[in-house]
This record gives C-alpha cells, sequence and structure tokens, in this order.
C-alpha cells in the first residue's frame, strides 16, 4: 500500500495511535497546493510507461508527484 500512495503521489499512513493527527495532517496539506502539466516530447502511442521528476531548489517546498504515467496505446 505504501509503494502504492507513493507512486500516486500520496501519503501512506499506516499504523499509530494517533490517526487524527494524520487526518489533520492530510486536510493541511491540501490547503496550500500548486498543479502542474506538460506536453511530453514523446508523443508515441505505445502504452509504455513514462518516468517523470519534479524538482525544485527551494528546500522549504516539498513536492508530491506521481512517479509517472502509462502512455495510450494504439488501440486506445
Amino acid at each position: 500500500m505504501e509503494q502504492l500512495a507513493r507512486a500516486a503521489g500520496g501519503v501512506y499512513f499506516h499504523e499509530s495511535a494517533d490517526m487524527l493527527k494524520q487526518f489533520r495532517s492530510a486536510l493541511a496539506a491540501g490547503r496550500e497546493f500548486y498543479v502542474l502539466a506538460y506536453r511530453p516530447k514523446n508523443s508515441a502511442q505505445d502504452g509504455k510507461f513514462r518516468s517523470i521528476t519534479v524538482e525544485t531548489t527551494d528546500k522549504r517546498l516539498s513536492i508530491r508527484a506521481k512517479s509517472g504515467y502509462w502512455a495510450a496505446g494504439a488501440a486506445q
């Protein structure tokens, strides 16, 4: 579950005595965010997985992003 959450750009909350604290943390994280979009240079519709990386030079910021996406297959 943790791997799935990270791949989707999320956070995995596991066993904890204080789930309310984790719930509040999740709500607070959603208050301020940016949405980025881009157009890939590789436009091949081959159904392959494409890795992406999102980085910042500002160490005060934290980034949660998907690890990539599946390109649409030719039959789709």
